[in-house]
């Protein structure tokens, strides 16, 4: 699942039709944007949860403040992004060596590129 959520944004920058280093980092960018949204948006929400709700004002107090608070939320969001993407490449680099090993595989493959693009 996080394959297909991770990936076009991924193929986004390699696939660009731009031919200079600039151009593909503005593509990858723009195909980025919903998923900056919902960043943005989603720690908007956890700042007001920790300011406005009584078990917020005691997890900063416990926390040592906002920022020791953000501080631990990067670091255990890190950890968990970290283990998907390690945890669907381990699954995806085998499956897809196996796949393209043989000549006729690797053949069809970039003949189905060339006919895509």
């Amino acid at each position: 699942m996080l394959g297909s959520f991770v990936y076009p944004y991924v193929v986004s920058f390699l696939e660009a039709g731009d031919f200079t280093t600039k151009g593909k980092l503005l593509s990858a960018l723009k195909a980025q944007i919903p998923l900056l949204i919902v960043g943005i948006v989603l720690g908007a929400v956890c700042i007001c949860v920790l300011y406005l709700t009584a078990f917020g004002q005691e997890t900063l107090k416990a926390g040592g403040g906002l920022l020791g608070v953000l501080i631990g939320l990067n670091i255990v969001t890190g950890l968990i992004w970290l283990s998907l993407i390690l945890g669907w490449g381990l699954v995806k680099i085998p499956i897809s060596t196996f796949k393209y090993s043989r000549l006729e595989s690797k053949q069809r493959y970039w003949l189905y590129k060339v006919a895509y693009h």
